[in-house]
């Protein structure tokens, strides 16, 4: 059996994953190109997503999400989805992505099973 590893768990941070994320996207040029968008070719950088992440997160909270509140996204693949993620994220609550494939029975069992918890 191989070493075991001399990592506590008292030296694992505990942080808020959004946060996490942020603190890592400001650690690069913030020019740099963080996403690009397949359909459009569009660049974001990394200044754009944090700015734009920052503003969702506030846009929710304004609507009064609150940590542990659930927040369901029916969305195409697309770089606001991520967005959407990261915003979610950073305020604790959780992010329940629907396909927008699903036909209307799975959708509705889907947000059934989230209600449920």
């Amino acid at each position: 059996m191989g070493e075991r590893s001399k990592l506590k768990l008292e030296d694992i941070p505990c942080m808020n994953l959004g946060q996490f994320v942020l603190d890592h996207m400001r650690r690069h040029n913030r020019q740099s190109i963080a996403m690009v968008d397949a359909d459009t070719d569009r660049n974001i950088t990394y200044e754009d997503l944090i700015y734009r992440t920052e503003r969702a997160a506030s846009g929710l909270q304004t609507f009064g999400v609150r940590k542990d509140d659930v927040i369901c996204v029916v969305s195409p693949n697309h770089t606001d989805y991520m967005v959407a993620f990261y915003a979610t994220a950073l305020l604790t609550a959780t992010f329940q992505p629907v396909n927008p494939l699903y036909t209307r029975g799975i959708a509705s069992l889907n947000f059934q099973t989230v209600l449920q918890h």
